[in-house]
């Protein structure tokens, strides 16, 4: 049975390999071969007594048989992958040709030398020089010098002008507002602004910066009409921060009232105010003034609703309002309070209704409404008043009723 083995080879080194076989080898001629069979083509490296060009040596000292193949020999292999496994053949060879023992087989673990990309050209080989038409393995050091030797030629001058550099380090210099004009190609900057200076002058606006970020500020230096602030479109003011009082507002022409308003904590109008556009439609609510009439309209075309938040549902399917609450809820979902503070009604978070006292609408027996199991409602001409009886009407008692097991009952 011949002896199980496994070596190495990499292309492109030399080789050798002393294989321990399971007996004493005497009088015998040996080869040997490492091959792989890729299609229809063997390729290998042939192990010979005697070889020939192109062939690694063969011997043999007592059980231990010797393959030595040099570099010369292994460049001609050639592999797809960084590696792959080849097959090994030792054989021992009689007087006639049928007299033919392997000795030993077994595996090859044939690999490229991947620290080189490529095979190596003249130009990669010459002394002192760096191949830029290849990817390139350099050190920091190699890097530095590259650097370097680009750096020599006529093509690295320091820049000069507005910008300047020494070697890698560039110094950003002053530009006029001329000359930043001329460099932006798709706008203009425009005078009078100043970043982080001193307001001083009679210029049409400036802009501040604090440690906080950037403000807006009304400097006494300064002569304002009305506005720190404003917004045109063809003429018509859209929106303006005014001066007096620290009023913000959103106006628009042709209409008394505004879109949007933020005034100061005195509430000259309004803390919050979205007004109509000068037209019967509503979409105004304001909040926190005591001077002007507020009410909100959800939807348009409606008037004042004659309170101070009115909502149009201005559809059958459409719910009026909806108020949902967070998971684990605790606080009441809405609560009414009187004048004082004291709460007169509320819906709790699970739904239960708190009221000082409630009241429902009055029917006579015939025109009671279509029942709901545990609907509760109040008769005026019930006729026996028996509890859990049956309503029946005509008669001149009046009585609470609930509706239960298909019919409206007493009690």
């Amino acid at each position: 049975m011949a002896k199980q083995i496994q070596l190495e080879l990499e292309i492109g080194a030399n080789f050798s390999a002393a294989i321990t076989l399971d007996t004493t080898q005497t009088g015998r001629t040996h080869r040997a071969d490492i091959r792989v069979t890729v299609g229809d083509v063997t390729v290998k490296v042939a192990f010979r007594t005697s070889p020939s060009s192109g062939q690694g040596t063969i011997t043999l000292a007592g059980d231990i048989v010797t393959l030595i193949a040099g570099a010369d020999i292994t460049e001609l292999l050639n592999l797809s992958t960084d590696s792959a496994f080849w097959v090994i053949d030792v054989e021992s060879i009689g007087a006639t040709a049928a007299d033919i023992r392997r000795e030993a087989r077994g595996l090859v673990l044939v690999t490229r030398d991947i620290t080189r990309l490529s095979e190596p050209t003249a130009a990669a080989n010459a002394s002192g020089l760096v191949s830029f038409t290849d990817v390139q393995t350099l050190t920091s050091t190699q890097q530095s010098q590259a650097r370097d030797n680009i750096g020599a030629g006529t093509g690295a001058a320091n820049l000069t002008g507005h910008i300047t550099s020494t070697g890698n380090t560039a110094v950003l210099g002053s530009f006029t507002l001329a000359q930043l004009n001329a460099a932006i190609s798709d706008a203009d900057v425009g005078g009078g602004m100043a970043i982080g200076g001193a307001v001083a002058g009679a210029t049409a606006g400036q802009i501040l910066y604090t440690t906080a970020g950037p403000v807006l500020a009304n400097s006494t230096a300064i002569s304002y009409a009305s506005e720190l602030f404003k917004v045109e479109s063809a003429g018509d003011p859209k929106i303006v921060v005014q001066k007096t009082g620290q009023q913000f507002a959103t106006l628009f022409a042709g209409s008394s009232l505004s879109l949007f308003q933020f005034r100061d904590k005195f509430g000259i109008q309004s803390a919050t105010s979205i007004n109509d556009f000068g037209s019967a439609q509503y979409a105004q609510m304001v909040f926190g003034s005591t001077r002007n009439t507020a009410f909100g309209d959800m939807g348009s075309g409606e008037s004042d609703p004659g309170a101070r938040v009115g909502i149009y549902t201005h559809a059958t399917t459409r719910i009026g309002l909806i108020i949902q609450l967070m998971a684990s809820q605790t606080a009441a979902a809405w609560e009414v309070k009187n004048s004082g503070g004291t709460v007169t009604a509320s819906v709790s978070a699970a739904g239960n209704l708190f009221a000082q006292t409630t009241r429902t609408q009055s029917y006579t027996v015939a025109t009671l409404p279509s029942g709901v199991v545990a609907t509760r409602t109040f008769v005026t001409d019930e006729t026996t008043g028996a509890f859990r009886g049956t309503c029946v009407g005509s008669g001149a008692i009046e009585t609470p009723v609930h509706y239960a097991n298909g019919a409206w009952k007493n009690g």
